[in-house]
């Protein structure tokens, strides 16, 4: 009999120390993942930010174009990673930007203007976007002045 308040120790009960430490591994290396993988989704999502703000501020340009009765331009500058009216937004140093621009218009791919025009139309051109493995093709119709964006 043993006294009371001590416990009997036999082989098999409880976990060994190489137990725990074969589970505090495993635990570790879960979590160690984990935050890339959410970095991953973070990037994605601000990437495709980029894409909405880029629509956002060309479709406001049309907009105002079209209301205003006058010509309106979307400028972009590559090089100085900014865009829009007064070049008030800024590119991610990590997103790759080139900009076609229509023959018509004779811009460089690092910096130039779409213009848009009060009847609707527009220069025309597109934005692509690269970060990482991820693309956007931003396109300005010259007819239309429509803005779409696709992979």
């Amino acid at each position: 009999m043993s006294p009371a308040g001590s416990a009997d120790a036999s082989p098999q009960s409880g976990m060994t120390l190489l137990e725990v430490l074969i589970v505090v591994t495993i635990l570790g290396l879960g979590a160690a993942a984990l935050p890339l993988s959410s970095f991953s989704a973070i990037d994605t999502a601000r990437f495709d930010s980029l894409g909405r703000a880029l629509m956002s501020e060309l479709g406001r340009t049309r907009a105002r174009a079209l209301s205003s009765g006058n010509s309106e331009r979307f400028i972009l500058d590559v090089s100085a990673r900014r865009f829009g009216k007064g070049l008030k937004q800024s590119l991610p140093a990590d997103v790759d930007v080139r900009y076609t621009a229509t023959k018509q218009s004779g811009l460089s791919s690092q910096s130039g203007a779409i213009v848009f025009y009060p009847d609707g139309s527009a220069s025309g051109g597109s934005l692509a976007l690269t970060q990482g493995n991820r693309r956007q093709r931003i396109t300005v119709d010259w007819i239309t002045g429509e803005v779409t964006r696709g992979g």
